[in-house]
């Protein structure tokens, strides 16, 4: 047998809303082909060509205080080119750092 065990009421704690909306993030993309492009989405959908020697310069240039950077990277992109550019991100004191993937279907 087991015991009874009561049902009791669960008082979960409630969460403020932010005043704040988060920034768009500014994307690094890597093509297949090796080319870097700068996006800033808070800014529009121009992508900007960068040069991997460049690449934290132009991320410092272009990055707010409160914006993230994240990286999309070609499926056949090997895995060592996308730690490079991730690299070049924590050069440039990029605090914020996140990964783009296409959800399977």
């Amino acid at each position: 047998t087991a015991p009874f065990i009561s049902p009791t009421q669960v008082e979960l704690p409630s969460v403020g809303k932010t005043q704040a909306t988060p920034s768009q993030p500014l994307e690094v993309t890597i093509r297949a082909s090796g080319e870097l492009l700068l996006k800033n989405r808070a800014e529009g959908d121009d992508e900007i060509p960068v040069s991997a020697p460049n690449l934290a310069a132009e991320v410092k240039r272009m990055l707010r205080p409160d914006q993230a950077v994240v990286i999309s990277a070609d499926k056949n992109v090997r895995y060592e080119e996308v730690m490079n550019v991730m690299s070049a991100l924590q050069s440039a004191q990029v605090t914020r750092i996140g990964l783009l993937a296409k959800p399977a279907r």
